[in-house]
């Protein structure tokens, strides 16, 4: 007998529908996905029992093949539907259309990066199952769009991960940190080093700076993350202070009160994370930090939804050295499966100079979370 997957039924289910509305005119495999996600339990539990049958399978209830499953059959007995049952039944069709969608869509997928370089670091680490990755965020500091090639990494976070221990850290580095460039051998502000010298040069430095290993970075411009985030219907974040801004590139002036949990739309995270007025750069740095935690938490409690939505919005948005071989075991990073700690920006003292301002990081603050890393991740 002719096996029929979950992708086929549901397009002839779709097909059905079709006849009354013209909602899913494209039976694509992202369609098709939307399409699971709008049934409701009972549509799921039928559609999973035509599955069943056109497969010649056995009811996992009764232990007897379904020979007739019409409703004038007086054979057939509708069973008690069980709530557990249902999740797992879902989960498992789910589980199913992710494993389409990655099989069918990834030269998509592939596609949406607008650079995707063969590249590896001197810096990668050496000690199996770690590694170090740069989160970069990319920004022009005004209302035009940031050039992937070069721009100012204005955000820029380093995650230390053990994937045998399923732990993560992740340090924020303020972006006006004032290190040594190790292919100049002089001295810049860390956000200046990849659109002078290139992201070689910065994985390098960021390495000597906090004696970590560099494997992989991922850049992402600031209209791409509005984008991600209003793709998801926004993310839940609680200030850690209040005040008001207007960086969230729609001139808009958004406000927001310390401890209040605000759901934020693309502008207004935008707006929140980039705010610097009276308070340091620490703080900016650390408010960064706190959107990508919300992102993971945003993806953690609907993975599908995050998927489905949030990777065609990485189009022409995303630069990135990790192997496709490698791109969803960086992804568990982000996921339930990981305990990911934060940690505070690197402190340091700011001044002003004849280069601009620079922060002069504390010696001691750098090697007391640098090791915090070391020991827990690296076991060094």
């Amino acid at each position: 007998m002719k096996d029929v997957s979950i992708n086929s039924m549901a397009k002839n289910n779709m097909s059905r529908r079709n006849r009354k509305s013209n909602q899913y005119e494209d039976h694509d495999d992202l369609n098709v996905a939307f399409y699971l996600d709008e049934l409701d339990d009972d549509e799921l539990d039928e559609l999973e029992d035509e599955i069943y049958e056109s497969r010649g399978r056995r009811s996992r209830k009764s232990g007897k093949r379904k020979e007739n499953r019409t409703h004038n059959s007086k054979q057939y007995v509708e069973p008690k539907k069980k709530k557990k049952r249902r999740f797992f039944r879902m989960r498992n069709i789910v589980a199913a259309a992710l494993a389409i969608l990655l099989l069918t869509q990834l030269p998509a997928i592939i596609g949406l990066f607008s650079a995707f370089e063969w590249r590896t670091f001197s810096t990668a680490s050496n000690i199996p199952n770690t590694k170090g990755i740069l989160i970069l965020g990319l920004d022009d500091n005004n209302n035009s769009h940031a050039d992937i090639n070069s721009a100012y990494t204005d955000s820029i976070t380093y995650v230390g991960a053990n994937f045998k221990d399923k732990k993560a850290y992740a340090l924020p580095i303020y972006r006006d940190a004032y290190i040594p460039v190790t292919c100049t051998g002089g001295q810049e502000n860390i956000n200046r080093i990849y659109m002078q010298n290139g992201i070689d040069c910065l994985a390098e430095s960021t390495s000597a700076f906090l004696g970590l290993p560099v494997d992989y970075y991922a850049l992402i411009t600031m209209d791409g993350l509005i984008d991600i985030v209003n793709a998801l219907g926004g993310v839940d974040i609680v200030p850690t202070g209040t005040f008001c801004s207007d960086y969230g590139k729609d001139d808009q002036n958004y406000c927001f009160t310390a401890g209040e949990e605000m759901r934020m739309s693309g502008p207004q995270a935008l707006a929140y994370i980039r705010y610097r007025g009276a308070s340091n750069g620490e703080n900016r740095a650390n408010r960064q930090l706190e959107l990508i935690m919300a992102l993971k938490n945003e993806c953690m409690d609907n993975v599908a939804k995050c998927y489905v939505r949030a990777v065609p919005s990485l189009s022409g948005a995303v630069k990135t050295n990790i192997p496709l071989t490698e791109i969803f075991n960086i992804a568990d990073i982000f996921s339930d499966k990981f305990d990911m700690e934060r940690l505070d920006v690197i402190q340091g003292q700011n001044a002003l100079t004849e280069g601009g301002w620079r922060e002069f990081v504390d010696e001691a603050d750098r090697a007391e979370k640098t090791n915090i890393i070391r020991n827990e991740i690296f076991h060094e």
